[in-house]
């Protein structure tokens, strides 16, 4: 087994698996650690408002970042390799920063108007002011894998992000006691986040520097515009915010119609349930333009061998992960603090959710990277609407469990659905190929 899955490993295309897999990690340790600071300085009342500022906020950094961080990978990808095709990347990028800021500018404006009519909570406050710089750190992380820096591109969200947080953290425990609140954290956090901003811009912009002297008498305008860009963008944003609807549906319902520490108690147990997904996160980050590519090219045994090789190795390192946390929940939970170690069912419902997640591989990433993101918008709405619907009712009487019942039910459902579309698509392109042959 172990031969089989480092031969799958190195007969990736892709030389930046393993690197990548390895800072992934370290920033998925950061993560955790962080994570860990932050519960139990904060319990289970305050980590609950947290996770449920940090949901908002990712809801809504999809929605002014309008799925151009996905658009960015099919678009520049292609281009990389090609000089006379550099100036459509530069005028790509300034194009979706200033349809970013646009938005933003929008979604500020109808919060001004909240604001003065009914007034407004820290943790909309929170989410409202940073979504920019979330949405435009996705942005500029697609860009640098883009151009193959696959490493490099996770830096600022899986090392500086959560790296300058927990140093603030352990500061303002040390020092300023007495102002340590969930207040504090959230500012802590957005700290981070401007940080991981400016490095991945300045990262970003080296890349562009570096092209832009190559097409110093290639800089006339071309056919690029914000409305192009926004058409382009379209299947990929209703794919961005079903999935983090369906991703942060649960903490935001739990808050709505639960306690608070309901909701830190499962926020603790699904970032630590994460780590199952954490090979299956890398695997994505590195295959997504290698899919374009092959889908492009109409090479469907690529694309195939490509999902196949994504199963194994998901499947293989997260059953390592899910192992452990199945059997011994108890132990990992009352690293965050005894009164989590209620949420050891939580945890056993969502590791197997999670689990059957790695089992299916890449094919919500194939979807998206072939030009068939409309199969995957409609099978989103539908998991949308079954979890909405399934945590409406279970978790006023259930709690977290509820939401976890619901959660993995559904994730099973829609990577099923997934998985039947990819191999639609594929049996459909291969038939092509043999019938343009013959």
């Amino acid at each position: 087994m172990y031969r089989i899955l480092m031969n799958t490993i190195n007969s990736f295309n892709s030389p930046g698996l393993i690197p990548t897999f390895a800072f992934r990690l370290i920033g998925m340790l950061i993560a955790f650690f962080l994570n860990l600071l932050s519960a139990q300085y904060l319990g289970a009342e305050g980590y609950g408002k947290l996770a449920f500022a940090l949901s908002l906020l990712s809801v809504l950094a999809v929605l002014v970042g309008c799925g151009l961080d996905q658009v960015a990978i099919k678009w520049v990808s292609p281009r990389v390799n090609l000089i006379e095709k550099h100036v459509e990347i530069i005028e790509f990028y300034e194009k979706a920063f200033v349809l970013i800021l646009t938005v933003t500018i929008c979604v500020f404006c109808v919060w001004c108007v909240y604001v003065v009519q009914a007034g407004s909570e820290e943790s909309f406050i929170f989410s409202v002011l940073l979504s920019p710089f979330v949405a435009l750190i996705a942005l500029n992380e697609a860009v640098i894998r883009s151009f193959g820096c696959i490493t490099m591109s996770t830096v600022s969200s899986q090392l500086v992000r959560p790296a300058v947080s927990i140093v603030l953290l352990l500061v303002t425990f040390f020092f300023v006691q007495g102002s340590f609140s969930t207040t504090s954290v959230l500012v802590i956090y957005g700290v981070g986040i401007i940080c991981s901003f400016l490095f991945s811009l300045f990262y970003v912009r080296k890349l562009l520097i570096r092209i832009k002297a190559k097409v110093t008498n290639q800089l006339e305008s071309t056919k690029i515009t914000i409305i192009s860009i926004a058409n382009h963008a379209k299947s990929f944003f209703f794919i961005a915010i079903l999935s983090v609807i369906l991703n942060k549906a649960d903490v935001i319902m739990l808050g709505l119609l639960s306690s608070d520490s309901q909701v830190g108690i499962y926020a603790v147990v699904y970032n630590l349930v994460f780590l199952i997904l954490v090979v299956l996160q890398v695997v994505n980050l590195v295959i997504a333009p290698s899919l374009a590519k092959a889908h492009e090219e109409e090479d469907m045994a690529e694309v195939e061998s490509q999902i196949s090789k994504s199963r194994l190795i998901g499947g293989v390192v997260s059953f390592l992960i899910f192992f452990p946390l199945f059997l011994f929940p108890n132990f990992f939970l009352l690293l965050f603090g005894e009164e989590f170690i209620m949420g050891s069912m939580v945890l056993k419902i969502l590791a197997i959710g999670m689990f059957v997640n790695a089992l299916f591989g890449s094919v919500g990433n194939y979807l998206m990277m072939s030009g068939y993101a409309r199969w995957l918008v409609m099978i989103f709405i539908v998991s949308v609407l079954l979890s909405l619907l399934f945590m409406y009712f279970l978790i006023p009487p259930y709690g977290a469990v509820g939401a976890a019942i619901a959660v993995s039910f559904v994730m099973v459902l829609w990577n099923m659905a997934a998985h039947f579309a990819c191999r639609k698509i594929i049996r459909k392109h291969s038939s092509s190929i043999l019938v343009g042959s013959n």
